[in-house]
Formats: structure tokens, C-alpha cells, sequence
């Protein structure tokens, strides 16, 4: 169980995570940055933020729907290549190319935070199912907090390799 924790840790913690700076690249006022989709943080918060929850039950689905008979390895390489995929092309808004192919802003950080709740979803659910098989009974509830604060200690890693990252990089 905990070789397993620690794995859950640290793939948690090598996904890099620059959220913090991707919020103020779509909410900057013209003043702070012309070239940017000056999005309201009403939209941002109170349009993307329930959208990318309802998205998270999306990926809970699709991954109880079609992967649940998949092998472990199976489900991490494809929801880690399809979370990747998601990731990369943040660069399309980032380098305004989707203004180029006709996509509005609004509508690609919308598209961008379903698809990314989704894959993020199935990178996670194998650790979930794992977890359950581990669990002796009557641990659940101790297995799940143990699951959830490695989790939570590999995205707090993830924030500050992110955070360092985009330091690193003058941004």
C-alpha cells in the first residue's frame, strides 16, 4: 500500500501544474496584457468552474463505461496521452492561434476545461480502483484519506515545480 502511495505521489507530482498564471493570462485587463482573451473572472470561476466538475462526472463515466475492463497500464498511457494532448494545446490559446482558426476565447476555455477535467479524470480513476482492491475491510475510510492526502501532497508539489518552472523561464 505504500509503494503504491508514494507511485500516486509522485505521478501526481510530475504533472506540472501553472494554473495560478494560466488565471491571470485569461482574466488580465487590456492594461496588464493586450493580447489577452480578457475574460471575466465571473466567466472564469463561475461558467469554467462548474462546467470542469461536471466534466470530472463526464470522465467518471466514460472511464466506468468503456475502460473498466482495461488493463492498468492500458488506462494510464491513454489517459496520460490524452491529458497531455489537453495540456498542449493550452498553447493554441496562449499563442492566439485559436483566434486565427476562428475559435473565440470563451468558447476554447470552455472546450479546453471539459476535455481536461475528463482526461484528468481517467489519469486518476486507476489509482482509485487500486486503492479499492488494497483496502483491507474496515479501512475504507482510512485508505480513502490516505489516497486523497497523497494526492493532495503530489498537486502541491505539482504547483510548486509549475510555479518554479515558469520562474525559471522569466514568466
Amino acid at each position: 500500500i505504500a509503494q503504491v502511495s508514494v507511485y500516486s505521489m509522485l505521478y501526481q507530482s510530475a504533472m506540472l501544474n501553472v494554473d495560478g498564471a494560466m488565471f491571470y493570462f485569461y482574466t488580465d485587463e487590456m492594461s496588464a496584457y493586450a493580447e489577452g482573451p480578457h475574460l471575466s473572472s465571473y466567466f472564469y470561476n463561475g461558467i469554467r468552474g462548474p462546467l470542469f466538475c461536471a466534466f470530472a462526472l463526464v470522465g467518471i463515466y466514460t472511464y466506468n463505461r468503456y475502460m473498466k475492463e482495461w488493463t492498468y497500464r492500458r488506462v494510464i498511457v491513454f489517459g496520460n496521452l490524452s491529458y497531455a494532448l489537453v495540456q498542449v494545446s493550452t498553447l493554441i490559446i496562449v499563442s492566439r492561434m485559436n483566434l486565427r482558426l476562428g475559435i473565440p476565447d470563451s468558447v476554447f476555455v470552455l472546450v479546453h476545461a471539459a476535455l481536461r477535467s475528463m482526461t484528468q479524470q481517467w489519469t486518476k480513476m486507476p489509482f482509485r480502483v487500486l486503492f479499492m482492491f488494497l483496502c483491507p475491510p474496515g479501512m475504507e475510510a482510512t485508505m480513502y484519506a490516505l489516497l486523497k492526502g497523497s494526492s493532495d501532497l503530489g498537486n502541491s508539489v505539482s504547483d510548486s515545480l509549475g510555479g518554479a518552472l515558469l520562474a525559471a523561464l522569466g514568466c
